[in-house]
């Protein structure tokens, strides 16, 4: 009988062994990576997100019966604070905490997909830490060039650039734990869950916020695809406290940041752009970027105003039954 030993098997392969070791330890590691890539959005939908995909179905009939103008996408700073019943009769809040650019070509997925009738308008606001985070929970949506790119770009600045990269799915691990963690906090702890989406959030001002490249890019996909579709994208600027905008000023890195914002948007949405920094006042804030349920119907009401100005067919005379 041969011996089956590792030594038996280095003798063989000779000169050839460490690349084929290494080559096995690649494979498995890219076939792991692929698995949690495409599982994690799965798995964090249907245990973490199930309010997103609750929302998702509901919309999806009203799609098909042709009864939605409009639809709002974006993250918490909508989810809580845009009433669309102000904003249009026939709108719908397709919003979720911690949404950010790499969701976008699945949102438009689903508005475009058949056979369901599609929205006239989509609204879309994202934060300034959205658009600068390469934390994207849907890594297969993402324009690889320009994730390479921006890691290049940013190593010096941000020495963890090239994790997207490096890591693909296995860094999905980490935000299950962590994920998983603040759950079982939230059941342990009932009292501090109780205030909801409307309670003190984490202040956002010590951000230093860097220029992703593809996060813009992922943006501007997303208009271009609508369009193509026959749908038009509005971007909505959402008011802060005042003290926000001041704060990420004394950031060199946020001051840069900003500006090839304010840039890109322009370039991007040109006169489809609605503007409401300024409409809400601070003391409507339950902290920086989230507005209490006062603020959300100011906010709201002066978004329709705007809309309906700026575009005098944007408002739908069917409402959407619910």
């Amino acid at each position: 009988m041969k011996s089956c030993s590792s030594t038996s098997v280095f003798r063989r392969l000779g000169d050839g062994y460490p690349a084929a070791f290494f080559g096995l330890v690649f494979a498995v590691f890219a076939l792991a990576n692929q698995l949690l890539m495409r599982g994690y959005p799965r798995v964090e939908g249907r245990v973490f997100g199930r309010a997103w995909l609750d929302k998702k179905e509901r919309l999806l009939p009203l799609l098909r019966a042709g009864r939605i103008n409009s639809v709002f996408v974006g993250d918490s700073t909508v989810d809580v604070g845009v009433r669309m019943d102000l904003v249009d009769p026939a709108g719908f809040n397709l919003a979720r905490s911690g949404l950010d650019p790499s969701r976008l070509p699945s949102i438009a997925r689903l508005l475009l997909g058949a056979p369901m009738r599609r929205p006239r308008f989509v609204l879309l606001s994202l934060t300034p830490a959205h658009l600068s985070e390469d934390a994207w929970p849907e890594p297969l949506n993402l324009p690889l060039l320009d994730v390479a790119e921006d890691a290049a770009r940013l190593y010096y600045a941000d020495s963890n650039s090239f994790k997207p990269l490096l890591c693909g799915g296995c860094g999905y691990l980490t935000s299950l734990a962590d994920k998983a963690a603040e759950r079982a906090q939230a059941l342990s702890s009932p009292r501090a869950a109780e205030p909801g989406p409307w309670s003190q959030q984490t202040a956002t001002t010590a951000l230093k916020l860097r220029v992703r490249r593809t996060n813009f890019r992922l943006v501007e996909d997303f208009k271009n695809e609508l369009a193509a579709g026959g749908v038009r994208t509005v971007w909505v600027q959402l008011p802060t406290r005042r003290g926000f905008a001041e704060s990420l000023a004394s950031s060199p890195s946020s001051r840069d940041f900003e500006r090839y914002s304010e840039s890109e948007l322009a370039r991007i949405f040109g006169s489809d752009a609605i503007d409401l920094r300024g409409s809400v006042d601070d003391s409507l804030f339950t902290d920086d970027i989230h507005v209490d349920p006062r603020g959300a119907q100011r906010l709201s009401v002066e978004l329709g105003r705007r809309l309906a100005e700026r575009f005098p067919d944007f408002r739908s005379a069917k409402a959407p039954g619910r």
